[in-house]
């Protein structure tokens, strides 16, 4: 009986707290707590959006540097304010850098015609800027800072031989400048086996300088 009592106590007081919050809620009160609850669903509904608009917007990004092989697609994506500080404009300079340095310019500065190779020169002094101008955006990504370190040097390298177009004395590539380089690569992960490779390669061509700027101007010279 005592139990039943308690019970009928219980669901009694559950009644009248039901009511005196109802009878709070009437009014201004009420608005306030709706408004309040119809502000917190449109926020999540909104972040919600925002975080489906983000991706949606970055994985777009990322379909159209895929799609890119040409020169133009990716200046068009290097200069795009839709690219602008996103990690996809780097990329697609990198991308640049690799075509002018290589595609174009190393693997065609063996060209028969003279013309054609003077366009390859310029594609490999255009390659060596790119790479520069990326020097410091893949600090998250070491193989590729010593791609960008390792291909500068490979710039510099394959330059020491082709005299500076205003004045003759002087060459496109510097020696200095391509041990710089590859010391930078070699600095990245320094107990790495390509990175001692890299530091390696670098005290064996600083012992041989003067036969290896012969070589290259040997070759240049052979070239007119």
């Amino acid at each position: 009986m005592k139990a039943e009592e308690r019970k009928e106590n219980e669901t009694n007081a559950l009644r009248s707290w039901v009511f005196h919050l109802k009878e709070s809620m009437q009014g201004r009160s009420l608005y306030i707590v709706v408004g309040v609850l119809v502000l917190g669903i449109a926020g999540v509904l909104i972040f919600r959006f925002w975080q489906s608009s983000r991706i949606a917007a970055a994985s777009a990004r990322v379909m159209e540097l895929n799609a890119a092989n040409t020169d133009k697609q990716l200046d068009e994506i290097i200069n795009s304010e839709n690219h602008k500080g996103k990690p996809t404009a780097a990329w697609a300079k990198l991308q640049k850098a690799r075509l002018a340095l290589f595609a174009d310019g190393i693997s065609k500065l063996g060209s028969l015609k003279p013309e054609d190779r003077g366009t390859a020169v310029a594609k490999v002094e255009e390659g060596r800027q790119l790479y520069l101008e990326v020097a410091n955006e893949f600090g998250e990504w070491p193989a590729l800072q010593q791609e960008v370190w390792t291909s500068c040097a490979k710039a510099e390298e394959v330059l020491l031989g082709t005299p500076k177009a205003e004045n003759a004395a002087e060459y496109r590539g510097s020696f200095e400048k391509m041990l710089e380089y590859l010391r930078k690569a070699a600095a990245i992960n320094p107990e790495n086996d390509a990175s001692k490779e890299y530091a390696a390669k670098a005290d064996r061509m600083s012992k041989k300088r003067e036969e290896i700027e012969g070589v290259y101007r040997r070759l240049s010279e052979f070239g007119k």
